[in-house]
């Protein structure tokens, strides 16, 4: 106790911050649990507006699973027919064309049912215990309401650096995000970034 202060460790400020901080933290971890049983609760309400509520907005034009129909609907031969942007628009690689040709031979809301159901799983690894936190999180309820690919492409990020052939996920369906990763990996390898990507074949011209 300090004469002059009348406070704890001589009065300073890091000894006022170190006594108060475990107050803090026991306080955190009293209202820690009914946070994330509200946030959890919140996020079931928010991804049943968007499966139930949401569609049957007037002039709403997209419907459950809206991205996943491109994959089951893609023809290997012709991909791109449909319009970019409609129902039914592929705008990945004709290697992932082939690779979704199997998805036709199952009715479409089966498919989106596994399909969802592995964005599931991937959204558990990634997230842990925190996975229905993260669907207060409206990017990932949108991603599971359209299931789309997003979610697969977190999981290659992360397991990427160690298994360096998952990344061949992200070049066959968002070339985009996939080439910057191929140019920088280059250069962390040799230090010759600019002189490597030069030897790199053009990208094709699929639509990202």
């Amino acid at each position: 106790m300090s004469a002059v202060t009348g406070h704890p460790d001589g009065g300073s400020p890091d000894g006022l911050r170190a006594s108060r901080y475990p107050a803090l933290r026991a306080r955190l971890r009293l209202y820690r649990m009914p946070v994330l049983v509200g946030l959890s609760g919140a996020g079931y309400v928010l991804l049943a507006w968007l499966l139930l509520i949401v569609p049957t907005a007037k002039g709403f034009n997209s419907f459950v699973g809206f991205d996943s129909y491109a994959y089951w609907a893609v023809s290997p031969f012709h991909p791109y027919d449909a319009a970019l942007g409609t129902v039914g628009s592929f705008t990945y690689s004709p290697a992932a064309a082939l690779a979704f040709a199997p998805a036709s031979l199952v009715p479409f809301n089966w498919f989106y049912l596994l399909w969802a159901s592995f964005l599931i799983v991937n959204l558990v690894w990634l997230t842990r215990r925190y996975a229905l936190v993260w669907l207060c999180f409206l990017p990932v309820s949108l991603e599971l309401y359209h299931a789309n690919v997003h979610l697969l492409l977190a999981t290659v990020c992360v397991l990427g650096f160690r298994y360096p052939a998952l990344w061949s996920i992200a070049l066959l369906t968002k070339v985009t995000p996939g080439g910057r990763y191929c140019g920088s990996s280059c250069g962390e390898s040799g230090g010759h970034s600019e002189s490597r990507s030069e030897q790199l074949p053009p990208s094709p011209p699929y639509r990202s």
